[in-house]
């Protein structure tokens, strides 16, 4: 496995602190959760159909070696039963997209001090957030030539990307699986994945998705210790929050060879914003103590 070089480049994941976040912390997993449970509806908004002529219906299904008779016979009665429609001189299927196409996402940011996040994803700033430092690759864009930096998380035995997210005013189209070239329906797939609204872009999102396929029972992925660079505590964390958390990476991740770094939230004065310290290591003590 090539696992490419580390970078200065930090991702990270806001996180509230429950039961489920101490479990994934003890256990150096991260939860893949499913788009439906979105706080943005439209977010992995996906519209799948098959649209075409009928002449390009027959060399559709003539691709999996249906007879053509067989298949003009299948034109007809979904014609008749309503699960086609006819546009013009295209016949257009809409498909069930709940059928295990969507991915489950794991999100992160290259942001760490936005008030909005941490409110909405760290429990009105009583959480945390993690930073977890990938590995970088360099890869060929296969159609511009242009070299570009490629990130990615361990998950196991593999090396899982960090996909960015891309904001638009408009949603991406619909994505015609009619179309032979499967490379091209792949992309157009991924994108409905990799689109938000132009609202969303102060997030500065990247995300890792896996489909149903990759997993085995709950829908988590370990990653390799090393990788949790650090973990920063919120504006308004809890004194016993934060000790918990402390106490969690001192016993599962520290070691001789590894230090997970630990920083605050602070306010900006004069300003609507916040400020991510560094908390030393002999600071530590009295920074949990000065806690409520």
């Amino acid at each position: 496995m090539d696992n490419g070089t580390t970078d200065e480049k930090l991702f990270y994941k806001y996180q509230s602190i429950n039961k489920h976040f101490f479990e994934n912390l003890s256990n150096n997993q991260l939860f893949f959760r499913d788009p439906a449970e979105f706080n943005d509806p439209f977010d992995c908004k996906i519209t799948l159909c098959r649209k075409g002529t009928k002449e390009e219906w027959i060399a559709y299904y003539a691709a999996n070696r249906w007879e053509k008779e067989r298949i003009e016979k299948k034109i007809e009665d979904d014609l008749k039963n309503g699960k086609s429609v006819k546009q013009g001189e295209k016949i257009v299927s809409y498909l069930d997209t709940n059928s295990g196409i969507l991915p489950r996402v794991c999100c992160f940011s290259t942001r760490n001090d936005s008030i909005l996040m941490w409110n909405h994803y760290a429990d009105y700033h009583m959480g945390v957030c993690l930073c977890f430092k990938p590995k970088k690759s360099l890869c060929a864009d296969s159609r511009s030539g242009e070299i570009n930096d490629i990130y990615r998380l361990t998950l196991g035995s593999e090396l899982a990307e960090l996909r960015e997210v891309k904001y638009k005013d408009e949603c991406p189209g619909e994505v015609n699986i009619l179309n032979l070239d499967r490379i091209e329906v792949g992309k157009q797939v991924w994108e409905c994945f990799l689109t938000k609204y132009c609202e969303w872009k102060y997030e500065k999102e990247y995300r890792m998705l896996l489909f149903k396929k990759y997993f085995h029972g709950e829908y988590v992925k370990k990653y390799e210790k090393n990788e949790l660079d650090g973990i920063i505590f919120g504006l308004k964390i809890k004194r016993n929050d934060a000790q918990d958390v402390y106490d969690k990476v001192c016993e599962h991740y520290m070691n001789e060879e590894k230090k997970v770094k630990f920083y605050r939230a602070k306010y900006i004065k004069g300003e609507y914003g916040v400020e991510i310290e560094k908390i030393e290591e002999d600071g530590i003590k009295n920074y949990l103590e000065s806690l409520q």
